[in-house]
């Protein structure tokens, strides 16, 4: 090719010997066309998804299964325990009610929200806030943003606990904004969720502790029986066995994450629990759960879920049998 013929070849001008075309122009084109029909194919599946009610990022990856999510289960009573790191967040659904025991950090917002559109969740009847600390309370003003929250109910704090945190000032602003139906709670309180009992069994009274103004639950659906102590510690503990509260109950929910401030061999004993869930972030700072609570409870037989180990766990019961199902399995 002469030079003339290469200045002719890159300008695109018609060459009379032959080169009658720019290839840079064509290629040019063809990149154009391809970068128009990706436009056009992403904005068609977003309108199908659309039309299917995914109207989010978020819930166009749980649609397309990109991130891991629970699985809605045919059972008219389930437990969802999410996997939120070291932090808290349960979903209770029986007969189409929910309630929601605490919500995580904020960062977990999305998880628990993917979650509950997996969940088929647009109404949460009941949000549980166990108490004021950003790892049970994160997520919650998020939640209340984008769905329907019937009722909140949190423990009944003093002037000692000087909660001034922003997360917590947030909430309160969101619940009257969104006029919430506030409920404080404490020991003797119950209501019904569908056909399970939910049953509060402390605080009992008021401690300085943030911790041990944690609201204890236990649910009860036909035989079998669900306990959840927050982050309790041994103090509180021994309130609740000195009242005679009736904590037997076949799944517990390990108190403050696993910590050894909490689940004393004589509260443990006394739930006598089949199956125990820990909530805790995989290679935490806190060293939860503690090695001497896995090996208590490895020695009296019950069987260990972890979230960090088995990611989100999911256990149903029909009133008479439980199964348990991990996200893992």
């Amino acid at each position: 090719m002469t030079l003339n013929e290469r200045i002719l070849y890159i300008k695109g001008k018609r060459n009379p010997d032959g080169y009658r075309f720019n290839p840079f122009d064509y290629i040019k084109n063809r990149k154009r066309a391809i970068i128009i029909c990706l436009i056009l194919a992403v904005g068609f599946v977003f309108d199908i998804l659309c039309l299917c009610g995914v109207t989010s990022w978020q819930e166009i990856l749980s649609a397309t299964n990109v991130v891991d999510s629970v699985k809605k289960q045919d059972s008219n009573f389930a437990v969802y325990y999410l996997d939120v790191g070291q932090s808290d967040c349960t979903i209770v659904v029986c007969d189409d009610e929910v309630l929601m025991i605490d919500t995580g950090t904020f960062n977990q917002s999305y998880t628990i929200r993917t979650n509950l559109y997996m969940l088929e969740i647009d109404t949460i009847d009941y949000m549980l806030i166990t108490h004021p600390h950003d790892d049970h309370m994160g997520s919650a003003t998020e939640i209340m943003e984008h769905y329907r929250v019937s009722n909140i109910l949190m423990p009944s704090l003093s002037v000692e606990n000087n909660v001034t945190s922003l997360t917590y000032n947030n909430l309160l602003n969101t619940v009257a904004e969104k006029k919430v139906n506030p409920i404080s709670v404490g020991c003797g309180d119950s209501f019904i969720l569908g056909s399970a009992k939910v049953e509060i069994l402390a605080p009992i009274k008021q401690d300085e502790s943030i911790n041990n103004m944690s609201v204890v639950t236990k649910i009860t659906y036909g035989d079998t029986s669900f306990l959840f102590p927050g982050d309790v510690e041994d103090d509180v503990e021994k309130q609740i066995l000195q009242n005679n509260l009736h904590i037997s109950a076949d799944v517990l929910k390990l108190g403050h994450h696993g910590s050894n401030t909490s689940s004393s061999d004589e509260f443990i004993s006394r739930v006598n629990p089949d199956y125990v869930i820990v909530s805790s972030g995989s290679d935490n700072n806190y060293g939860h759960p503690t090695l001497n609570n896995i090996e208590k409870l490895g020695d009296l037989n019950v069987k260990q879920y972890f979230t960090s180990v088995d990611g989100h766990i999911t256990v149903t019961s029909d009133g008479e049998n439980i199964t348990v199902i991990t996200q893992k399995e």
